[in-house]
């Protein structure tokens, strides 16, 4: 995980870099004095965890947290006073670090985040391995458009080719992320932003047509940004 420290404070800086340095899958990327210097990596560098303060001159941390978007990196605030602690937890930081703190305490809140990161990534689209023949070919869950079970079988669609793996709906189902995957029907799995119209007890993905049970046709409608 590429992790930044923005903190004014000389000291704070080195005591908590030098804490980051002992914990393996983090790699600190910046010592920031000011949230605008900040703001300058985020911009060119993938950053997956910030240690902010809060009490900077020009740009404090609750200003700071106002600029980020959803998706942006996790935060652990880390302050003198938990009178920020209320307004900091608004924006869902994902801990609060009252100075001075022990290691323990640290990788207390190391570990919260490694779980939170981890849970993220598992949502995000990965490569598949689909045996085709004698050979295994990768094909990644973003090309795929919907997955049909026929009989001991399922053929994995995308918007070119047709896989056919032996085993059913229910065995690969877990393998697919969630957040853009839906079961709509006993025999379909498919990519739900990849849906180009939804008419009458079915769906269109890229000109192809799978239909909608009645049962799941509610949970589709859910998942879905309608006016």
């Amino acid at each position: 995980m590429n992790c930044i420290i923005v903190d004014d404070e000389d000291m704070a800086r080195t005591v908590l870099s030098r804490m980051v340095e002992k914990v393996p899958f983090l790699t600190l990327v910046k010592c920031c004095s000011s949230a605008s210097q900040a703001l300058q990596i985020m911009a060119s560098e993938q950053i997956d965890l910030i240690f902010l303060d809060m009490e900077m001159p020009e740009m404090n941390g609750l200003e700071f947290l106002g600029l980020m978007k959803e998706g942006d990196a996790q935060v652990i605030v880390v302050t003198a006073k938990n009178k920020y602690a209320t307004s900091a937890l608004e924006f869902e930081v994902s801990d609060f670090l009252e100075k001075p703190f022990t290691e323990a305490r640290f990788l207390k809140s190391i570990s919260r985040v490694k779980k939170r990161y981890n849970a993220l990534k598992k949502e995000e689209d990965r490569d598949l391995f689909v045996k085709v023949k004698s050979r295994l070919v990768k094909v990644n869950t973003e090309q795929i458009l919907y997955i049909e079970a026929v009989g001991n079988h399922v053929s994995i669609y995308t918007t070119t080719d047709r896989f056919i793996v032996l085993s059913t709906l229910k065995a690969i189902e877990s393998t697919f992320p969630e957040n853009k995957f839906m079961r709509i029907h006993n025999s379909f799995i498919i990519r739900v932003d990849k849906i180009s119209a939804v008419e009458e007890n079915r769906v269109v993905l890229d000109k192809k047509t799978v239909p909608v049970s009645r049962t799941h046709w509610k949970g589709l409608l859910n998942r879905l940004n309608t006016l």
